[in-house]
């Protein structure tokens, strides 16, 4: 009898420890970040959440921005949570962080590669966070070309009526 006490308690602490730390990779691509990716988790009161969302970037970016949110599980006035959400390598370099209080941050300019979002969050009340993640693409060549031509077609256009 007392073996299965034992069990049951080890079961919860393996379920306990589950829910508050979980790994996600953005999937939809196989892992390669999209323009637009998400995650979230949700966590009881006082209870820390440590959660990584791993990525590929396929090609550089001009910036990654990204947002979070929570909202409280019922209506309890005025809940809080605090937190951190952190960039970094796949070779644990820290790129930057930003606080939930923020809400939001860009990143900058990005190599390809991969990278990881570690998320640690606690707040007063039972509640949940969701996540975003953007890309904003590096202009391909042709854009520029396009945009030079344009202004040329526009220079000619207002030198001509000055005539």
């Amino acid at each position: 009898m007392k073996l299965k006490q034992v069990a049951f308690a080890a079961a919860m602490v393996v379920v306990a420890a589950s829910a508050s730390a979980q790994t996600s990779t953005f999937i939809d691509n196989g892992g390669v970040h999209e323009s637009v990716e998400s995650g979230g988790n949700s966590f009881a009161a006082g209870v820390t959440t440590n959660d990584k969302f791993t990525f590929t970037l396929a090609a550089a970016v001009a910036a990654l921005n990204s947002d979070v949110s929570y909202v409280p599980k019922g209506n309890f006035g005025s809940p809080s949570a605090s937190g951190t959400i952190a960039l970094y390598t796949s070779a644990n370099s820290l790129v930057d962080s930003y606080t939930f209080a923020q809400g939001l941050k860009s990143f900058g300019a990005l190599a390809s590669g991969d990278y990881y979002y570690l998320v640690k969050a606690t707040a007063s009340t039972a509640g949940s966070y969701s996540f975003g993640s953007y890309i904003t693409p590096v202009p391909e060549p042709e854009t520029y070309a396009l945009m030079l031509a344009g202004l040329g077609a526009i220079g000619f256009v207002a030198r001509r009526r000055k005539v």
